[in-house]
């Protein structure tokens, strides 16, 4: 007859339980930019493409499945230039100027994930700053549509913390807006369940 030992030994659950089938991660994105406009930023702008920042922070609840739900937010200087002009009346007075495009994106966040890769969109409208200095100072604001489109990868240095390079593509109809951001992004889980 065959007699066999069995023994159990008791462990904490807390650590024995990995990470829940739900999260909410929260994410910071930031870095250069460059955007064409189909349209001039100003009277005086050339059609180049011009250079600027974005910086974007998303938070996206993230079930076990491959897609997650979320809103982004964040700021976007699309472009700031400098410039002189000659009063029309006064061919002698040179009068230095400045314009700024400036956003701050309120969208709503849809995105797929799947083995540290993560592509998706925003869509939602930006608050469109208009800054124009000359003679006087004059200062506009207007909502516009965006969409947002985004990819990524990312590694895990931690249970929670993960970072990686991510490319974004601005695309409006104000101006004929399309810009690309080349960043780094630093994501953190927050709640795991």
């Amino acid at each position: 007859m065959w007699v066999g030992a069995v023994r159990s030994q008791k462990t904490d659950s807390v650590h024995q339980r990995g990470k829940g089938i739900y999260t909410v991660e929260a994410s910071i994105s930031g870095g250069p930019m460059v955007s064409y406009f189909r349209e001039p930023r100003s009277p005086v702008s050339a059609h180049a493409a011009v250079i600027g920042g974005s910086v974007l922070a998303r938070i996206m609840w993230h079930p076990s499945r491959l897609i997650s739900f979320g809103l982004a937010s964040g700021y976007t200087m699309f472009s700031q230039e400098d410039f002189t002009f000659i009063r029309p009346l006064l061919i002698d007075t040179v009068v230095p100027g400045s314009a700024k495009i400036t956003a701050i994106p309120l969208q709503i966040a849809a995105s797929m994930q799947k083995g540290g890769f993560e592509g998706g969109v925003a869509v939602g409208p930006y608050i469109m700053m208009i800054d124009i200095v000359d003679e006087d100072i004059t200062h506009a604001t207007r909502l516009e549509l965006g969409i947002t489109s985004f990819a990524s990868y990312k590694w895990q240095l931690n249970d929670r913390l993960f970072i990686g390079p991510q490319l974004r593509c601005i695309s409006m109809g104000y101006h004929g807006i399309l810009s690309f951001v080349a960043e780094c992004r630093i994501q953190y889980d927050i709640i795991q369940y």
